[in-house]
């Protein structure tokens, strides 16, 4: 369990708003800590409170993401605070994601990730255990499918998650602020009609509907999209085995070449008992195939159950809250 705020103010200080909501929510975690300023993209992390606000002090704005930690992947170290940052050159910007949650599958996504040359930017030595937040794996999830490098429906990502994710581009120019949550996590939202906006797990608004991504780009409105985030996916033809998408198309991508080998051996057979063998293993190889397309099928209208054609203006109404600033 972790905790998130994320302040944007047109003219105030962020600094205290954002430590009055971290002692309302500081039972969600007091071991490791972060924030980045974004009127600067200045960039902090520290294990320790009395640090951290220091450093908040002396380098905080009026636009912030501020993450607190209770480690459930890594030691407590520095290197697996948050905000986890990627400028990985795989992505056309950079990002900072703040997550509360646990990333259920984020063996099988790192595996998914480095195959595409993309690397952790939190792995390594976490007190002695080489490893990586499983954050991490969600970050480049959502940042694949916001950059088009994957369908919104190849979102692969399972377990508990709340989040907030900061866009910029390489020159160091906020972009866009997307943010969400499934069933397993708060996440409360507060907006003002002059594009002020308050994102945390405790603090005012009202909780945001789960399987949407919300996002606020320069003009201060918020737009939302479907996602689906699954909590964990049994899957659908072997209960109790769970399967990515990513893993149920490299499973694919086999039986094909496996088939192709068959056929190929079977053209140059002659013995009539190795034929009949032979037959019967493509047999059951074309079965896999055709069970692995249904599953692939199943989960697309699973996953993805209405089709999203771009971004649209939501209203949100705003919440009455005298004491946001202060």
């Amino acid at each position: 369990m972790c905790g998130i705020s994320f302040i944007k103010f047109n003219e105030d200080n962020a600094n205290q708003t954002i430590k009055k909501i971290y002692f309302k929510q500081k039972g969600r975690g007091q071991e490791g800590y972060g924030f980045v300023t974004l009127d600067t993209m200045e960039y902090h992390k520290s294990k320790h409170e009395q640090e951290i606000f220091k450093l908040l002090k002396e380098h905080g704005g009026k636009e912030i993401l501020f993450h607190h930690r209770r480690p459930t992947s890594t030691d407590n170290t520095v290197l697996g605070a948050q905000p986890i940052f990627t400028s990985d050159a795989y992505y056309d910007c950079v990002y900072y994601l703040a997550h509360n949650g646990s990333i259920q599958n984020h063996t099988e996504l790192f595996t998914k990730h480095k195959e595409l040359g993309i690397k952790y930017s939190s792995l390594g030595d976490h007190n002695g255990i080489i490893g990586y937040n499983d954050s991490e794996a969600l970050l480049h999830e959502l940042a694949m499918c916001i950059e088009g490098k994957q369908k919104m429906d190849e979102f692969d990502a399972r377990g508990s998650m709340a989040f907030v994710l900061i866009q910029a581009d390489r020159d160091g120019n906020k972009l866009e602020v997307f943010f969400g949550r499934n069933n397993n996590s708060p996440l409360n939202l507060w907006h003002s009609d002059n594009g002020e906006m308050i994102v945390s797990s405790e603090g005012p608004g009202t909780e945001v509907k789960t399987d949407k991504l919300y996002s606020m780009g320069q003009d201060g409105i918020v737009y939302v999209r479907d996602l689906k985030m699954y909590t964990w996916v049994i899957s659908i033809t072997k209960p109790g085995e769970f399967k990515t998408r990513y893993e149920l198309e490299e499973q694919l991508k086999e039986l094909k070449v496996q088939k192709d080998i068959g056929e190929n051996l079977l053209k140059q057979e002659n013995d009539p008992e190795e034929i009949y063998r032979m037959q019967q293993e493509m047999v059951a190889i074309t079965n896999d195939i055709r069970r692995v397309l249904k599953e692939l099928g199943e989960r697309a209208k699973y996953i993805m159950p209405t089709t999203y054609n771009g971004p649209h203006k939501t209203k949100i109404d705003d919440v009455d809250d005298e004491d946001v600033r202060h």
